[in-house]
């Protein structure tokens, strides 16, 4: 019986609004007078009384009117649709629109403050192969110039607080600062330069060491930085299309597909929605 209905409802209206209206208001009937049965006597007092329970002339006449009753309902659901979207995209009144586009301009702006410093992060960190190299020469000349003077760091070594406070980040997946690689690059290649780093004191630190570690986090920055930037990008061009910014959140994502299709393909996704949503009724 039903199936014969929804093959007829499918002959007077178009799939889109059988598929996209009826359906989801028939599994949300059926789901709560489901639920409504088990949990409350009065509701299944007048299922078994008026269907269950009935003649047949009195239960085709409350599937009827229920069924009836719904299609009413998802011909509403349906009209309502491009309202419904249009307010969720944020496309309100201009004065009551306006302190929300404000918030979704502050979060854009974060982004791409942050976006921005990745950027910065990855240019400084191309000259990671440069600070590299300087270790290592700075770390010949020491053993050449300095042989056999071994390296005695102050009470409290700066270098090696940093070192390890720069491990302990990078255990936990975190940023390293980049703006302070260069100053601990250059301290510990003096420190090379002036010393031989085979010759390691009983009481001193062991440079040969904290050259392989500042190495290891100049190489986790620089594939830090590079992974920020990629997924900061992508946060941005998902999260905000190329028109203005909207109210809401889902307007901002839905300006990033039309800005995809007028970009890839140079036609108005929302013109060709519209067609398609008019055609349905």
């Amino acid at each position: 019986m039903l199936s014969t209905f929804l093959s007829q409802l499918q002959s007077y209206f178009s799939k889109y609004f059988v598929i996209g209206s009826f359906c989801p208001i028939l599994a949300f009937t059926f789901m709560n007078g489901a639920t409504a049965y088990v949990l409350s006597a009065s509701w299944r007092a007048w299922i078994d009384r008026n269907i269950f329970n009935s003649t047949a002339g009195r239960g085709a006449f409350a599937v009827t009117s229920i069924t009836v009753a719904m299609v009413l309902l998802a011909y509403v659901l349906s009209s309502l649709g491009t309202f419904l979207r249009q307010l969720l995209e944020g496309r309100w009144w201009r004065r009551l629109a306006k302190p929300f586009v404000e918030i979704q301009n502050k979060r854009r702006a974060q982004l791409a403050t942050h976006l921005e410093k990745a950027r910065r992060d990855i240019i400084d960190l191309q000259s990671a192969p440069k600070w590299t190299r300087m270790l290592q020469e700075s770390r010949a000349k020491g053993k050449e110039q300095h042989k056999d003077v071994g390296f005695v760091p102050a009470t409290t070594d700066l270098l090696e607080v940093t070192l390890k406070r720069w491990e302990e980040l990078a255990s936990k997946r975190e940023d390293v600062p980049v703006d302070q690689l260069e100053e601990s690059v250059n301290t510990l290649s003096q420190r090379l330069q002036e010393h031989d780093v085979d010759k390691v004191m009983n009481n001193g630190s062991d440079l040969d060491k904290q050259q392989t570690r500042l190495i290891i986090l100049i190489n986790y920055a620089s594939e830090r930085s590079k992974a920020r930037y990629a997924r900061l990008l992508n946060d941005l061009h998902s999260s905000f299309g190329s028109e203005e910014v909207a109210a809401t959140k889902m307007g901002n994502i839905a300006n990033t597909i039309q800005g995809y299709a007028l970009r890839r393909y140079r036609c108005n996704l929302e013109a060709i929605l519209r067609n398609l949503h008019s055609q349905s009724h």
